[in-house]
């Protein structure tokens, strides 16, 4: 059986009465870290290549290309986005099947997004740029079969580039459906370095089928992850048809793609064409009719005749039937009207029986006849495309911006959500929901498509959408995917997706149906096992539905962290393989806030004048231990009666837990209150004075993510306190207990702790135990421990400055016995306050030297110990001198010049001045 793990951690500290929470980013097509290339545009004459950078917080910039030496560094505002033009020598690939250092890369101090735009006057398009930790290994190319309506000899082909992205040898694998420029065919391997790109193109007068590289397949050994951009240098959509245009996408990981889509064709747009590329023969593609039920329009055939279908692939046309062909001047129809589309609507709901790719091509505008002006200028737009995001990656917020040329002036989003997100729709901080309309076969989504100006954008959505944008003028456009996450399984929560860091934004208390449901794929279960974290497991299988197996409800009776693991066996249907996958996600159940007084409820005790007349008995004199029963409250009272001729009013003890209701009334503070009147049970007829006794049960939320502190420091975890006082802390870790500080006031606060006897090392799930000051709560409900991962650094002192520029680090016998057999060295500027420690590129071995050590900058090594990485202190450089002790401690270090170059031996072992080995 292939095991298959995809672990769903998120950190929830849900708190019942403030809905306090702590959550991490989830992975999206925002990120710090990206890299990107631009591929060969129309005639090989580019005009502009513009990077576009969108931010929701103020940060720094840095783009930088190490092999030609260029570096630039922009500061970008909060919630703006910034345009930089690029240098063509810096990152235009061109060059066909030749490895070439033609990649940017763009880091950033803040989460961004980012695009890029290939330009030329009336040639014109631009793709959303997925961050690093987005890549992944496997693609498969989708392009479009290129042509140009002056005749095929002037087709320009269709292209991809691959990028390596991470250090040494990255050796690809590519699988070409047709042959290139250099006559190459079939399966091709190349190895790449950190930064190269690899260019494959099909040539000039390559057209159709022959100039189309769709569905060749580029795989990555080891794992190791790339990225892949595609698409036309300048084509017409569809064939032969006028006018043409540059079209390029960011192809996405196989691993992102999905079964469930909803599309929306473009506003001032007749019609659209949408490519459906599938990973499996035999894939069926289904378009949901109007009253929402599932029509099949195709099954792929991978052996078919059709050369898209050959190459894994199938189009359709979505929009107006009576659109039409124009002449190529655009004065009559003459190719009569165009046959219907096959959804003659302007949004569809489809779905695929396996996994597959979407992309939307915006067509030529002679297609459909699209001549509106707006003033003096002309609508009259030209191809791109875009990739369209499965509805499983729903993103809940992103920043985008437009693109500005001089023809491209109409600019447009579309947006697809849950009905039910609808009104929780902001674009800029104002509502949309009045520009939502059902998305037709599918009324559980809505679709909206709005015209924008151009400039910075913000979309938020609390359930989550997809959108993308894209603009165009006279003979131009560009189109590009606005962002999504790109995580596609989840476990829906009380009708919430919960997807990778995510959290649960609403409350979980003790004695509440919380209701789960998986959400990887619609495949056959054999079973489903659900692991409640509280001691209870369920097992769901043999005849139960594939609904019921993948849902259950539980309830919990105690509060407490609770980790939630399902463990599903299904079988494949688009492999036929049988997998197992773990999905896992962690919350917090509270204790309930309060507790209602029962009504019925009177004094023990009463004093009251002559007569007293209680639950219809009359009393005359002094009665002790007076028994009378209350049929309506179930209830025997017993009375210690004192008739006298002076009225007092009783007195009775009632307590709750935060607040307390009382006769209708809510008390927040302890208090004394008299109640005249009758119960509920209309049974009392005295006035009674209740001593009201509010107790705080604490309620406090903890930051369980990895800490890092330094030995000696004090370790700070941080944690939000919404009720109640804290007794008392402690930290149980690498088996030492630390009594942790911390303060009582309400909101955010940290526990400290002293790590002096803690040995540097990674340690998951110590356990920080919390005590309730209010026994009460204690003794009801104890607060479970809390699993906090923490990463104590070595001390500064683990390596020194042999020389005034050579950092090396101590042997065993001086560093406190650790022996290290892996290094990676970091620096970070403090004379810059939203720098970052990086690692040094190539800096991996015992020493690091540098002829540029920096006065200011921080200096720190990751090591290996043991198979775990820990980092150590950082150490600040003050002035240029060398450390005095202990020196001597470190290994045996020599400089020597040979051949006019620096070497520098350790203990033997030579290496060059970048520290790298050399025989």
């Amino acid at each position: 059986m292939k095991r298959l793990s995809i672990i769903l951690s998120l950190f929830a500290a849900i708190v019942c009465s403030t809905g306090v929470a702590y959550a991490g980013a989830t992975p999206s097509t925002e990120g710090q870290d990206f890299w990107v290339t631009f591929l060969r545009a129309a005639d090989d004459q580019p005009t502009q290549l513009k990077l576009t950078i969108s931010a929701k917080l103020a940060c720094t910039v840095v783009i930088e290309n190490t092999s030609t030496g260029f570096r630039r560094q922009q500061n970008v505002g909060a919630n703006s986005s910034t345009e930089i033009i690029m240098n063509r020598t810096d990152c235009y690939s061109s060059t066909n099947e030749q490895a070439t250092y033609t990649a940017l890369h763009v880091t950033a101090t803040e989460d961004i997004s980012l695009f890029a735009g290939n330009y030329r006057d009336k040639s014109f398009d631009a793709t959303n740029v997925l961050p690093t930790e987005a890549l992944l290994d496997d693609y498969i190319v989708q392009t479009y079969p290129p042509s140009d309506h002056d005749g095929d000899s002037d087709s320009q082909g269709s292209h991809f580039a691959i990028i390596a992205v991470e250090d040494g040898a990255t050796t690809v694998e590519y699988n070409l459906t047709t042959k290139t420029a250099g006559n190459k065919t079939g399966l091709q391997t190349v190895t790449l370095q950190k930064g190269q790109v690899w260019y494959v193109w099909t040539g000039t007068g390559t057209a159709g089928n022959t100039g189309d590289l769709s569905g060749t397949t580029v795989k990555a050994h080891n794992g190791k992850k790339i990225a892949v951009f595609q698409g036309c240098c300048h084509t017409n959509i569809p064939y032969m048809v006028r006018d043409r245009d540059h079209i390029v996408s960011q192809a996405m990981p196989i691993a992102y793609w999905g079964t469930e889509f909803g599309i929306t064709t473009s506003r001032k747009h007749r019609r659209d064409i949408v490519a459906v590329m599938a990973l499996n023969d035999g894939t069926e593609v289904y378009i949901n009719d109007e009253d929402g039920v599932p029509q099949l329009v195709h099954t792929f055939n991978f052996n078919s005749s059709d050369p898209q279908e050959r190459k894994h692939y199938w189009t359709f046309e979505i929009g107006e039937y009576t659109a039409y062909c124009a002449d190529n001047e655009g004065q009559s129809p003459s190719h009569g009207k165009l046959p219907p589309p096959v959804v003659i609507d302007s949004s569809c709901f489809l779905t695929t029986s396996c996994p597959a790719g979407v992309h939307l091509f915006m067509v030529s505008n002679r297609y459909d006849n699209v001549t509106e002006r707006v003033n003096s200028d002309t609508l009259v737009s030209d191809p791109a495309m875009l990739w369209i995001s499965p509805i499983e990656q729903v993103i809940k917020e992103i920043n985008f911006s437009t693109y500005s040329t001089q023809q491209a002036k109409f600019h447009f989003m579309n947006i697809v959500t849950s009905t039910a997100n609808v009104q929780n729709m902001l674009w800029n901080n104002t509502s949309i929901a009045q520009h939502f309309h059902p998305l037709y076969g599918n009324s559980d989504y809505s679709y909206a498509r709005i015209e924008i100006q151009p400039g910075n954008h913000n979309l938020k959505g609390d359930l989550g959408f997809l959108a993308h944008v894209y603009g165009y003028g006279e003979r131009e456009s560009y189109a590009y995917s606005c962002g999504s996450s790109t995580i596609q399984r989840s476990i829906i929560v009380n009708g919430y997706p919960l997807f990778q860091d995510s959290v649960y934004p609403g409350k979980f208390c003790m004695g509440e149906e919380i209701s789960m449901k998986l959400n990887i794929g619609a495949y056959n279960y054999e079973n489903v096992v659900w692991d409640y974290g509280d001691g209870i497991t369920k097992t769901i299988g043999g005849s139960a539905s594939n609904d019921e197996k993948k849902s259950t409800t539980h309830v919990y009776d105690s509060p407490g962290w609770y980790d939630v693991t399902a463990s599903a066996v299904y079988v494949n249907q688009c492999t036929g393989g049988e997998f197992s996958e773990d999905i896992r996600f962690t919350f917090y159940v509270n204790r309930p806030d309060t507790f209602t007084l029962d009504t019925c409820v009177c004094a023990s005790t009463v004093t009251r004048e002559h007569p007293f007349v209680f639950h219809g008995h009359s009393f005359y004199e002094s009665v002790t231990e007076a028994l009378v029963s209350d049929e309506n409250c179930d209830t025997v009272y017993k009375l210690n009666l004192t008739i006298d001729p002076e009225p007092q009013t009783p007195l009775q003890t009632v307590t709750g837990r935060n607040y307390l209701t009382l006769h209708d009334t809510t008390f927040y503070e302890s208090t004394q209150w008299t109640w005249h009147g009758k119960t509920a049970c209309a049974l009392c007829d005295s006035a009674v004075t209740y001593n009201i006794n509010i107790i705080q049960c604490l309620e406090i939320s903890v930051d369980r993510q990895a800490q890092t502190e330094c030995p000696g420091k004090q370790l700070p975890i941080g944690y939000y306190k919404s009720k109640g006082n804290i007794k008392s802390a402690k930290l149980l870790i690498d088996g030492k207990t630390i009594d942790m500080n911390f303060t009582n006031a309400n909101g955010q606060g940290f526990f400290t702790g002293d790590l002096t006897a803690i040995t540097p090392g990674q340690y998951h799930n110590a356990q920080l135990i919390i005590v309730d000051e209010s026994d009460e709560c204690e003794r009801e409900a104890p607060l479970p421990a809390v699993s906090v991962d923490v990463s104590v650094l070595y001390p500064t002192d683990v390596f020194v400055r042999k020389y005034y520029n050579v950092l090396a680090v101590l042997n065993s016998a001086y560093n406190g016995g650790y022996t290290f057999s892996g290094y990676q060295w970091y620096v970070r500027n403090t004379n810059d306050p939203t720098s970052v420690a990086r690692p040094i590129e190539g800096a991996n071995e015992i020493i690091y030297h540098t002829d540029n050590l920096g006065m200011g900058y921080a200096y720190s090594v990751y090591l290996l110990n043991g198979g775990t990485w820990t980092m150590s202190c950082e150490r600040v450089i003050t002035d240029m001198n060398a450390d005095s002790e202990p020196t001597p401690h470190a290994p045996e270090v020599r400089k020597m010049v040979k051949d006019q170059q620096l070497f520098i031996e350790v203990d033997g072992v030579m290496y060059d001045s970048m520290g790298n080995r050399v025989e």
